[in-house]
């Protein structure tokens, strides 16, 4: 039982992170050398393929996906709290986000990628959503204050 939850927490580090960080002072991070550079180039095409990163992202036997609802139910949530899923992609967690912060918190999805913000916007309005709201951000700021 230990490895399965040891497993889990780490699928859950960065999503709970974004979701508890404490307001701060707004800042321009230092300038860094990305370790692999280039890595954010195909999500900032415009003519990015969504529909490929959907069968990719969200199929039952990629384990983050399959364990969506086991994630978002470990971080503990509460009804009106507000949760940012950074790098939200073609953002299949936000409707467990959206029902575990309830009509009156909020979810914010942010990705660098104009054309998985679309999509999630797209996919939240039709899933009756209205918490979630689906943001741009660039490679150093999710753009939140």
């Amino acid at each position: 039982m230990r490895p399965q939850r040891d497993r889990l927490a780490r699928l859950l580090l960065p999503l709970a992170l974004a979701g508890c960080a404490a307001p701060t002072a707004r800042h321009e991070p230092a300038a860094a050398e990305s370790v692999k550079p280039g890595i954010n180039e195909p999500f900032l095409d415009p003519d990015l393929d969504v529909a490929r990163f959907v069968e990719r992202f969200e199929g039952e036997s990629r384990e983050v996906f399959a364990a969506r609802e086991d994630i978002v139910a470990a971080i503990g949530l509460l009804p009106g709290q507000d949760v940012v899923d950074v790098g939200a992609g073609t953002g299949p967690f936000e409707g467990f986000l959206a029902d575990a912060v309830g009509s009156e918190g909020k979810v914010y999805a942010v990705d660098i990628a104009p054309r998985f913000v679309e999509h999630v916007a797209r996919r939240v309005e039709e899933e009756g959503h209205p918490q979630v709201e689906a943001r741009l951000c660039s490679e150093t700021s999710i753009e939140l204050p």
